[in-house]
């Protein structure tokens, strides 16, 4: 992997763009490719043929850290893990004070009041994972300390054996009282309820559902600039990852 530098191709343009719509580096690597910008019509910036296939491809800027943006496309398909994580914010501000949760504990979650899911830098996402492991521990534990109850009798007299939270669930989908009976397991209930996210349940799946962004880039060719080093075409999604999220959009990086 490599940096290919500019040649007298297009040593007469400038990699500072000063059209709309037609980012830095678009039009120097246009030249070097002998192809043209296609506008802010199209949803990729150029096409180019390597080996005889026509490639749709896409020109990115990279940062110091080796980071890019993305544009529409990045923020359509990042909505609706956006919006789970903005649930999951939402259960770390009502369980904060929980009884059932240490100081520790607390302190975690108090860290991401005022954290937006529009705004997720690497170190806050590094933590989210890790508290939602946390969660999915307590979860546990707090499940198995209650017990089962058979509340229910079927069509062929046969008792169903159910947990308390499955039958304090159905309570509430029937609208049906609540046995006062086990009162003193209704905190425990309320906090499982509360839990209930999937990022929680499975506590992996915010990074799978993340790092799966990648594939967003799938059947382009994403070709970087950089002002200085020249341009560089990548043919392997593996040298891609998520980093964070800015403004609503997915930042990805790359090992060049």
């Amino acid at each position: 992997m490599a940096w290919i530098p500019w040649t007298s191709k297009s040593e007469h343009v400038s990699f500072v763009s000063d059209k709309k719509g037609v980012g830095d580096g678009e039009e120097k690597v246009a030249h070097e490719l002998n192809t043209s910008i296609l506008g802010q019509n199209s949803s990729y910036d150029m096409k180019y043929e390597i080996c005889g296939v026509e490639y749709e491809c896409d020109v990115k800027k990279l940062d110091k850290d080796g980071s890019f943006n993305t544009g529409v496309k990045g923020r359509n398909a990042l909505r609706p893990f956006k919006h789970e994580i903005e649930n999951l914010l939402s259960i770390f501000i009502k369980i904060k004070d929980s009884k059932f949760l240490s100081q520790t504990e607390k302190d975690k979650l108090i860290e991401f009041e005022d954290v937006s899911p529009d705004e997720l830098c690497l170190s806050n996402l590094k933590k989210l994972y890790t508290i939602c492991t946390m969660l999915h521990t307590k979860y546990n534990m707090l499940f198995s300390s209650i017990p089962n109850v058979k509340p229910f009798i079927d069509k062929t007299g046969t008792i169903i054996e159910m947990s308390l939270y499955q039958y304090y669930k159905i309570c509430g989908i029937l609208q049906q009282n609540f046995p006062c009976e086990f009162d003193s397991y209704k905190d425990t209930l309320i906090i499982l309820q509360d839990l209930s996210h999937e990022y929680i349940s499975n506590p992996t799946k915010l990074k799978d559902s993340l790092n799966g962004l990648v594939s967003i880039f799938t059947g382009q060719k994403l070709i970087f600039v950089h002002e200085k080093k020249g341009y560089y075409i990548c043919n392997d999604l593996e040298h891609i990852e998520f980093q964070r999220i800015t403004k609503g959009h997915p930042r990805f990086c790359v090992s060049v």
